[in-house]
């Protein structure tokens, strides 16, 4: 019988897990600051004021983002009967006025935006007045815009 030494076993089973691969980080996840030029831009055009992003919206849009991707479905509602505000609120977030966008299939945050603006409840919401902050998440090609204002 070949034995193996404590050690060795040990740095194989250190290196078996290495090789896992990783769930996505919030790094990994969150857009909000890389999207907030794009966002601002258009809604600069229709003289709004812009948006500063929110990390306790962009988790409440990465929470969401990975239920769908998880368990592949598109819905304003979560698949635990949660809502777009019941997700805000979790995350700590106190609003006063609050909107969601979702999109599917989108590769890049140029085409989440561009899909967003071609729908006109979701363009509404992008170009919404009242809101003062905002948090972009993606998770395996679902996208979730929060937007928001503090009470």
């Amino acid at each position: 019988m070949l034995r193996v030494p404590a050690a060795l076993a040990l740095l194989v089973a250190l290196t078996a897990c290495a090789f896992e691969p990783e769930e996505p980080t919030r790094a990994d996840t969150d857009h909000s600051d890389a999207f907030a030029p794009k966002l601002n831009a258009v809604r600069a055009q229709h003289d709004l004021a812009a948006l500063r992003p929110e990390p306790r919206l962009a988790a409440a849009a990465e929470t969401h983002a990975a239920d769908m991707a998880a368990e592949d479905f598109i819905s304003h509602d979560g698949s635990d009967g949660s809502t777009m505000q019941s997700r805000i609120v979790a995350e700590g977030y106190p609003s006063c006025v609050s909107a969601e966008n979702i999109a599917l299939r989108a590769t890049t945050r140029e085409e989440a935006i561009a899909q967003w603006l071609e729908s006109p409840p979701h363009r509404e919401n992008v170009l919404r007045g009242g809101v003062e902050e905002f948090g972009l998440a993606e998770v395996g090609g679902y996208w979730v815009l929060k937007l928001a204002r503090p009470c």
